[in-house]
């Protein structure tokens, strides 16, 4: 599925992060399901400004081990499945979230 342009598409991005920001599978899913595009940028003014979907994921991953939480790999695992592109890297880094699966 193409991602939506202009103001649809952007609030399928803050549909998509708010599910990242949470950690609901299911509401990434769902914004997925919706339209949102797997590799688009952090909206501006949210938390992770210009990182993509699958840097959050990978980065609120590494921190949710201590907390034993499953909820980022199943979010990881999701926007692997729907084809996020592994090369996509962050906006303010050169790292992406790739290097770290």
């Amino acid at each position: 599925m193409n991602p939506l342009p202009g103001p649809d598409g952007e609030l399928l991005a803050y549909e998509l992060f708010l599910g990242l920001a949470s950690g609901n599978p299911e509401a990434v899913r769902q914004a997925l399901a919706n339209g949102a595009d797997v590799n688009a940028r952090a909206p501006e003014g949210m938390q992770y400004d210009g990182a993509t979907p699958l840097f959050v994921a990978v980065e609120r991953l590494a921190w949710s081990k201590a907390n034993l939480s499953t909820n980022y790999l199943e979010i990881t695992q999701i926007l692997l499945g729907a084809g996020v592109d592994l090369e996509t890297s962050r906006r303010f880094n050169s790292c992406s979230g790739a290097g770290w699966i």
